[in-house]
């Protein structure tokens, strides 16, 4: 029941958490489908990166990285690494913007 999860009187199992994970994940994944017209064609690392990014910020947010998103659509992930590192999210998640520089030049 949702009010005894809120009250704190009842915890998620793992397999709800797991379930509510993939639900959030999948949604990242097609907003990140969304953001690129060239998803297909891109390698692991900035699929990798992208929805990351999506799953941690929204779909909403995403889309106004129009620098990103021309970065991507022209396969120019050095550009791409550099636009994410110049993002305000970046500086505030340290580790997880490195990791995801580090995927988008791969």
């Amino acid at each position: 029941n949702h009010d005894r999860l809120l009250s704190g009187q009842e915890c998620l199992d793992y397999y709800q958490i797991q379930t509510l994970f993939e639900q959030d994940m999948n949604e990242a994944v097609s907003c990140a489908i969304s953001f690129t017209p060239n998803w297909s064609s891109l390698g692991i690392g900035p699929k990798s990166a992208l929805a990351d990014i999506a799953f941690d910020i929204g779909c909403t947010m995403l889309n106004t990285f129009t620098c990103l998103r021309n970065a991507v659509g022209r396969l120019d992930f050095q550009w791409a690494a550099e636009e994410i590192k110049n993002l305000d999210w970046c500086k505030l998640y340290g580790i997880r913007c490195v990791r995801d520089v580090a995927c988008m030049k791969q």
